[in-house]
């Protein structure tokens, strides 16, 4: 009687898994295709910064887009791609002597201020001028202007110094005569946040009649010309 009991419950066994098999692949199929419809839609989560996109099987239609998030996404791409305002920048360079007083100099400058369209610079710097012959020196301070007149021309510009210089001649008589530099600059090379050039100026310090033991005259008024090159950041 046992025996025949376990029978036919096996049986009954096989029937049933025989017909579950093919209700469990059915459900199987059912569930992957819904995956595959709610994957073949693209999806675009957009934030400030960040943009995750879900890609679906086939080619994202670019076009499908919504003009809201492509123009975004435009907007920051522009703004990365602007020109930094503030700017600094160093001048290397030599002032020739045209009043024949031994006052040729070795020039270092420095300048930090803003720049926008044709103002190429405006702000203020400060440099050294180390005569080559005597011990003289002239520390000048400035403010600074560069203009390329005109923002499409970025090739040639203007340069133009005012200011003062605290001059030490032959470390015996010191004075605070006016400072000025008018020169003609052509650009070298250029980036979006760099440039290079070289600038051929005239210098001009009024400092009068000065009596300097070590010279047997008056020191007159001093006209230079110089040439610098120099960097912009």
């Amino acid at each position: 009687m046992n025996s025949m009991k376990k029978k036919y419950f096996y049986r009954l066994l096989l029937l049933f898994v025989a017909a579950f098999i093919p209700f469990a692949s059915q459900q199987a199929a059912a569930v992957d295709n819904n995956v595959n419809s709610i994957a073949s839609d693209s999806v675009v989560f957009v934030t400030d910064t960040v943009y995750v996109e879900v890609i679906k099987y086939v080619e994202v239609d670019k076009g499908a887009l919504p003009k809201a998030e492509v123009s975004k996404k435009k907007d920051v791409a522009s703004i990365s791609r602007r020109p930094n305002h503030f700017t600094w920048g160093a001048d290397l360079g030599s002032t020739m002597d045209l009043t024949n007083q031994s006052l040729t100099s070795f020039d270092l400058s420095a300048c930090f201020g803003y720049r926008h369209k044709a103002m190429r610079f405006i702000g203020l710097g400060a440099g050294i001028n180390v005569m080559v012959t005597n011990a003289s020196r002239a520390y000048p301070v400035f403010a600074q202007v560069r203009t390329t007149f005109t923002p499409q021309n970025k090739f040639i510009f203007m340069d133009v110094k005012a200011g003062i210089a605290f001059l030490n001649l032959y470390d015996s008589v010191s004075r605070k005569p006016f400072y000025g530099c008018l020169g003609v600059g052509v650009t070298l090379a250029s980036g979006l946040n760099f440039s290079s050039h070289i600038i051929f100026s005239y210098n001009f310090m009024p400092t009068g009649n000065i009596v300097v033991p070590e010279q047997p005259r008056p020191i007159k008024p001093f006209h230079g010309a110089a040439i610098r090159l120099g960097a912009a950041f």
